[in-house]
């Protein structure tokens, strides 16, 4: 009567349904009497986690499960029956991603504070409680433009967290791709990527030995296609070496941000953010590169609107 969650379990050779699991391989859940999403899936020994979204706050709220990979059958111990909800703005919160290592379950989504920002939490694989010394309190948000901002899937290997999605940082949807520490959730490294002047969504996230590799769509015929890239993201010396980098209050109304380079290799621009508690930062401006240099180069941003 309304959209439930379904879960199936399916032979990897045949593709047929494996009747242990749930009822004859599938399992379906319908927590609310609204609309309820699943969106991703994940996998650790014999157990699987799944994350979405449930109606039963009356709007869109976090929803992770963990079950048994065989008979597909919750696990009492992880939060409340086997369920972990959460709705930290009390409005519309979806949960789009979801990835585990031996430390941790890592879940990507968005709240709607603001426009809507990214949401990054990590829990126990146990409990399903949060996870405190990553962010804050087990949570990193982050809101890089005025629009409306998301993270749509995430992966972990050994060297950190990456995280997939988009921000209106250009007044258009553009991919934003994130590296991020598994222990503390701070921010490694990023890169965005804006093929047209239209929506660019990036949707999934995976990783090998070799490289990073994004799945999403760009508007680049005049209707979306499907883009596919590999990344080697802060797998390289950056593009810049920097001599210093100082932000100085001027006139009690400016900050005045003065930086050098020694050297530049393809460096196409400096982006400026600026922070209120040092881990959730905001773009505030560009500044064009120099491209390639082997000379000193000097920068100078203003600040306009201080905190």
């Amino acid at each position: 009567g309304s959209d439930q969650w379904r879960i199936e379990k399916r032979d990897l050779t045949t593709d047929a349904l494996i009747a242990g699991f749930g009822t004859a391989g599938a399992v379906t859940n319908n927590p609310s009497a609204g609309t309820d999403i699943p969106f991703a899936i994940t996998i650790d020994a014999s157990r699987i986690y799944v994350v979405g979204v449930d109606w039963s706050s009356g709007d869109y709220q976090w929803h992770i499960e963990k079950r048994n990979s065989t008979t597909g059958a919750l696990i009492a111990a992880f939060g409340t029956a086997g369920v972990v909800t959460n709705n930290p703005t009390g409005s519309y919160d979806y949960a789009f991603g979801i990835t585990a290592d031996a430390s941790g379950i890592y879940v990507a989504g968005y709240d709607d504070i603001g426009a809507g920002r990214w949401r990054i939490e990590k829990r126990d694989l146990t409990t399903g409680a949060l996870i405190a010394a990553f962010g804050t309190t087990g949570v990193v948000t982050s809101n890089q433009s005025t629009g409306f901002d998301y993270a749509q899937a995430i992966t972990a290997d050994a060297s950190g967290i990456y995280v997939a999605g988009v921000d209106y940082s250009p007044f258009n949807y553009q991919w934003r791709i994130e590296k991020r520490d598994l222990t503390t959730g701070a921010l490694i490294c990023f890169v965005t990527n804006n093929p047209t002047a239209y929506d660019d969504r990036a949707f999934a996230i995976t990783s090998d030995a070799s490289g990073i590799y994004v799945a999403g769509l760009d508007n680049i015929p005049g209707n979306d296609e499907w883009l596919i890239e590999k990344y080697d993201l802060c797998g390289g010396p950056l593009p810049i070496e920097l001599l210093y980098f100082n932000a100085i209050p001027e006139n009690n109304r400016l900050v005045r941000c003065e930086w050098s380079t020694a050297t530049e290799i393809n460096n196409d621009y400096f982006a400026i953010e600026r922070s209120k508690e040092g881990s959730t930062f905001w773009q505030i401006g560009t500044v064009q590169g120099a491209g390639n240099s082997s000379i000193t180069k000097n920068y100078i941003f203003y600040d306009h609107e201080p905190y």
